[in-house]
């Protein structure tokens, strides 16, 4: 199938995109103990929500922009989110106090959710089969990647000022830029088939195929996982281990960034040997040792330890999730049914500290930790029950 790009410059920016979005909110874990004093009103638990405030309102506009993608296709919607990215993350150079923080979070993520689902769309729709899995593969390296160079530049620019790193977010206005003048704007250029028409109703597409829940529900949760460690581990490092040094914190997190990108770069091998369903039951494996592994995290090699399953892990799952769904859901239905999907991942960016706050109050970081690992085993379990039922099928 020939693709809709004209050349790689739009591929390009995809992936430069890719960077961007996923971590956006690990740009500025490095300083997060740093803005507890530098914020006004801001406190050991409530400092959590700058990180993960964006990804509710990402899970609150996703399903908008879907409905606006098959109606008037990906490029307007992908630019506009690129340039609001920008400028919203950047105004937490100015900002002094915590409520106002919190609201440019809140805009951040609507630029998130108009970037995140017109840069999966893109890629399923341009691209079939093998040559799908590879690109997608790259789309998450590149999101792993992100996860590298990003918080090792906020880690760096933390150590000169703590407001610093909120400056990189200014990377998505270019990108905008670059996308409007290299994306083709496939709107109004396909007629709707009969085959569309069997796929107007989201929950009808649910109930003929209920195994997307499963796959929405295990993006979910790697998002928890993720940003549990954003979250809590920074803070465990400087209360546990006496680490409260910026640029190294964002050394840890980048164990887990560089593993996820070799694993995501590899991905179409990876998905050449085991079907959707096996890489579910593989990366909650990896995950369940690595959290428990965590819980009794008594030197700093074991942390590292865990970070690389972590993201070995993610870099097999995210692209897994991308193709799993695009492959139960029709063209012109896409957009919606990944939007859903972008909500459930933001959703879980944005649980952790509501979830695990009550137990670290009441069991420190082992019991946050080894209640994260016992879930993902529970789960690898359900994964391991449906693929025995279904046999080799996706």
């Amino acid at each position: 199938m020939k693709s809709i790009f004209p050349d790689r410059k739009a591929l390009f920016v995809i992936l430069a995109a890719a960077t961007i979005t996923v971590m956006a909110g690990s740009i500025i874990s490095p300083v997060i103990s740093l803005m507890e004093g530098n914020l006004q009103g801001a406190d050991v638990n409530n400092v959590r929500f700058i990180i993960t405030t964006h990804a509710l309102f990402i899970a609150i506009f996703s399903p908008i922009f879907g409905s606006l993608i098959d109606k008037i296709g990906a490029k307007k919607p992908f630019v506009f989110g690129l340039i609001l990215y920008g400028l919203a993350g950047a105004s937490g150079l100015f900002i002094t106090d915590i409520t106002t923080m919190i609201i440019s979070r809140a805009f951040l993520g609507v630029g998130v959710a108009a970037i995140a689902n017109p840069l999966v769309v893109l890629i399923l729709n341009a691209f079939k089969a093998e040559e799908c899995s590879k690109i997608m593969g790259w789309q998450a390296s590149a999101a792993s990647l992100g996860g590298i160079i990003w918080p090792l530049l906020g880690g760096a620019l933390g150590m000169m000022a703590w407001n610093l790193p909120f400056g990189i977010y200014l990377a998505g206005v270019p990108i905008g830029f670059l996308a409007w003048l290299t994306i083709p704007d496939t709107a109004n250029k396909k007629a709707v088939t009969t085959e569309d028409t069997d796929n107007a109703s989201v929950l009808q597409i649910i109930k003929k195929k209920p195994v997307i829940l499963a796959v929405y529900s295990l993006g979910l949760w790697m998002m928890v996982l993720l940003y549990t460690n954003v979250t809590f581990i920074p803070q465990l490092l400087a209360g546990t281990f006496g680490i409260s040094n910026s640029l190294v914190i964002s050394a840890f997190l980048v164990a887990g960034g560089i593993a996820a990108a070799v694993s995501a770069f590899n991905y179409k091998r990876t998905k050449s040997k085991f079907t959707y369903n096996a890489i579910a039951i593989i990366g909650l494996t990896l995950w369940t040792v690595g959290f428990v592994l965590l819980s009794q995290a008594v030197s700093i090699i074991i942390i590292i330890v865990a970070f690389v399953l972590f993201g070995v892990g993610q870099g097999m799952v995210m692209p897994t999730l991308n193709l799993w769904v695009g492959d139960l859901t029709n063209t012109c239905a896409r957009g919606r049914m990944i939007s859903i999907l972008t909500t459930f991942l933001f959703v879980g960016q944005f649980l952790p500290p509501i979830i695990f706050n009550p137990i670290f109050s009441a069991l420190s970081f082992a019991g946050v930790f080894l209640v994260t690992g016992i879930i993902c085993g529970v789960m690898a379990a359900l994964f391991f029950i449906n693929l025995k039922r279904n046999g080799k099928r996706r």
